[in-house]
């Protein structure tokens, strides 16, 4: 555990040289981290909300991408009604807590607290240290942060243009060509329709195979028939 304060100045000597002090991605439109953590402070109370409107706008974006977490472990979350804080975005957690940390849990209880602050006493820790709202905390510089390397390789300028501009660009063309559809139209969408192609096909198959063989059924039918009439009596 580290009792340094994770600061601004601690943030900034850990850059490398020549790169942003802070996050060039620490926005709510650019990086899904940053987003998820803005959410769960405004529902947790600990800061204002966003908009419903911008809310449900950003969620459906991000909850549709890549980027999207693949497990609960992965998601920003809140413990013990609020007050312990995991897989945070080191931006948003400076920006409320004044500490570049990703992870923040606050003492158990009262009687924790005070035993607490008897040896921080003692010590003689400075009334600046973290120790004395925080119980633990897990520092975290951006360029260690996950998200930063994804974005760095493949950056999102707006989630919400991103996604606006896909749709936009499969509707501009006057008149829709093979080419067009196979530059445009994902490979995933090729493989569902050239699926239900041979489906088609396959039950067309079937169904002519079927009606053929009633239809050769009837004609033997038929002739049993008209040879039994044929007969002479006896």
């Amino acid at each position: 555990m580290t009792f340094e304060n994770p600061d601004l100045a601690w943030y900034s000597d850990l850059g490398s040289e020549g790169a942003p002090k802070r996050c060039p991605f620490a926005s709510i439109h650019q990086c899904p981290g940053y987003y998820y953590s803005i959410w769960l402070f405004g529902e947790c109370g600990v800061s204002s909300k966003m908009s419903k409107e911008e809310q449900e706008k950003l969620g459906e974006a991000w909850d549709a991408s890549t980027l999207k977490p693949a497990i609960a472990e992965q998601h920003p979350s809140a413990i013990g009604g609020g007050n312990c804080f995991t897989g945070i975005c080191p931006e948003v957690s400076f920006d409320i807590f004044h500490l570049f940390a990703t992870r923040l849990f606050d003492y158990y209880d009262g009687m924790e607290r005070s035993a607490a602050y008897k040896n921080l006493e003692t010590r003689g820790v400075p009334s600046t240290s973290w120790q004395w709202e925080w119980r633990t905390i897990t520092p975290l510089h951006y360029s260690d942060c996950t998200y930063f390397s994804k974005l760095e390789a493949n950056p999102i300028s707006n989630i919400l243009e991103q996604n606006s501009g896909l749709t936009s660009s499969l509707s501009t063309p006057e008149t829709v060509t093979l080419r067009w559809l196979f530059d445009h139209v994902p490979l995933k969408i090729w493989s569902i329709l050239l699926g239900a192609v041979l489906t088609a096909f396959t039950l067309g198959a079937t169904f002519k195979s079927f009606e053929l063989l009633k239809l050769f059924n009837l004609e033997s039918s038929g002739s049993h028939t008209v040879e039994s009439k044929a007969l002479p009596p006896e």
